[in-house]
């Protein structure tokens, strides 16, 4: 998919022609994640997968999964993913002060951004979601039922990686993983407790 992504960027089609191939591409991505869902992996193995599958086609470098305490209004970091794989078993409270992670959450939207273009006070959070060699950060909350249940990053070495999902390419992919989570109350249960 690397390939058929550069092929996408770099080649003279047609407008046309491109948003056909990025359609297709999409719906790839979908119908691979539909069959993730039907294993009932745990939430950060799932998270993991999912990141796999998106950096073939975004070329991610790195990406954190924070799952929201609803009772609580808090973030925690649960997953962090880059090349070299997957780190679970975290609980990690996201400071709210200059958070980019608490900001998407707050305005349930995605935000993107470029090298240069994000203001990254929070010092913890900006060594979590980002390499030095990142040139594009995407935060995305994840839904179920119009409540965020988690907040995605992905970091990327290229610029502008991520404008595909600020046009909703991806949302049911997003919202299948807000599904999985909402259904999975182990995962909140373990943190609410964690941090109780």
């Amino acid at each position: 998919m690397e390939n058929q992504y550069n092929h996408l960027v770099n080649s003279d089609e047609s407008v046309e022609s491109v948003e056909l191939n990025r359609r297709q591409l999409v719906f790839k991505l979908g119908r691979s994640w539909e069959r993730l869902l039907k294993q009932n992996k745990p939430i950060p193995l799932l998270f993991s997968e999912m990141t796999g599958k998106l950096s073939q086609f975004l070329s991610i470098e790195r990406a954190t999964l924070s799952i929201n305490l609803p009772n609580q209004d808090e973030l925690h970091i649960v997953a962090w993913w880059d090349l070299a794989g997957l780190k679970e078993g975290l609980a990690m409270p996201v400071d709210p002060k200059n958070s980019l992670l608490v900001k998407s959450l707050n305005k349930q939207s995605v935000h993107l951004y470029q090298i240069g273009d994000v203001n990254l006070d929070n010092f913890i959070e900006s060594k979590l979601l980002m390499n030095e060699s990142s040139c594009s950060l995407a935060i995305c909350p994840i839904k179920h039922e119009d409540i965020v249940r988690a907040v995605v990053s992905f970091a990327s070495p290229a610029l502008h990686s991520f404008e595909f999902l600020e046009l909703g390419h991806f949302d049911s992919v997003f919202s299948s993983l807000g599904a999985a989570i909402a259904q999975n109350e182990s995962i909140i249960n373990q943190l609410s407790s964690s941090v109780a």
